[in-house]
């Protein structure tokens, strides 16, 4: 017996598969393709979205590699309003290094069509969903700034600031672009209510900052 899609009310939710493997995003396609709230569309995350997105859906390992720079580019996009990893690699080490990203939520490929219908409506919506696990814990994955909303790749970024580094350094360090840099820097400063370096130097030391960052 077919198991009937729980229908949510309330406007069309466009959910984009980036860079999937044909076979993994032509069956989530088929499965999800007669909920009457999602649509969804194929992105190609190295090229600018043109489109509003309100939901992005991306496995970041790659041949074995975690792959941070297509999250950073997706999560720095304004057209993509939320991003989830999915993925079959569902272990604690794996969600860490999601949360650690700043990925609004980790999900998995082995979920059922109305099991992942509901996580979708549910991140689109706001919630932080982790696989079935809860998010991970403090002593598993914790940063300086954490406890005030900084991600953990914004309180890298602080803490190279309090050390001294100056952009083009930090953007060499990270392994990220020197706009990436400019992004984060100006999303730190924002929670922190800091409008200069100098500030934001004052409130990191203030916080726990000026020792390294556990990985």
């Amino acid at each position: 017996m077919t198991v009937p899609y729980h229908v949510a009310h309330g406007p069309t939710l466009t959910v984009a598969i980036a860079d999937d493997a044909e076979l993994v995003s032509g069956g989530l396609r088929t499965i999800l393709s007669g909920h009457p709230t999602l649509r969804l569309v194929t992105l190609d995350s190295r090229e600018q979205v043109r489109r509003r997105i309100d939901l992005a859906l991306y496995d970041p390992f790659r041949a074995g590699h975690f792959d941070r720079i297509v999250i950073e580019r997706l999560l720095h996009d304004p057209h993509v309003a939320r991003l989830a990893l999915y993925s079959w690699e569902t272990g604690a080490r794996q969600i860490a290094l999601g949360y650690r990203a700043g990925a609004d939520s980790y999900l998995s490929k082995a979920w059922t069509a109305p099991t992942m219908v509901r996580a979708l409506e549910r991140v689109a919506a706001g919630e932080r969903l982790f696989a079935g696990r809860l998010p991970p814990a403090a002593d598993e994955c914790d940063w300086p700034g954490r406890k005030e909303g900084l991600t953990y790749r914004e309180s890298e970024v602080l803490e190279l600031i309090t050390q001294g580094l100056r952009n083009q350094e930090i953007a060499q360090s990270l392994y990220l672009s020197i706009n990436s840099v400019k992004s984060y820097i100006r999303s730190t400063y924002r929670k922190i209510g800091a409008e200069r370096r100098s500030q934001a130097v004052i409130w990191a030391v203030n916080h726990g900052f000026g020792c390294p960052i556990g990985r």
